[in-house]
């Protein structure tokens, strides 16, 4: 659906932006159809493309709430490393 009317003369950066913005529109549905009428606030994003503010904004902007970029630059370890604690330990985070 993305690439319906691309053509040679679209440069690499309109096709990037074009596939963003298809990705978008799904994640969007998906939101939506997981939370229905009750958005949340705002959306913690991790990973390589989360540091984009591009990619951010183009989220934020479909689903019409704050996508927020996480401020550990390892937010999967961080995650297994207390799911670990949180087994041997017993504590929760």
């Amino acid at each position: 659906m993305c690439f319906r009317h691309v053509t040679p003369r679209h440069s690499r950066g309109q096709v990037v932006r074009a596939i963003m913005e298809c990705v978008a529109i799904q994640l969007t549905g998906q939101i939506r159809a997981l939370c229905g009428s009750n958005l949340p606030t705002h959306i913690t994003s991790a990973g390589g493309g989360a540091r984009s503010a591009l990619w951010l904004k183009i989220k934020s902007r479909n689903l019409g709430i704050p996508f927020i970029a996480t401020t550990c630059d390892e937010p999967t370890s961080l995650g297994a490393a207390m799911l670990a604690a949180r087994a041997v330990g017993g504590e929760s985070f």
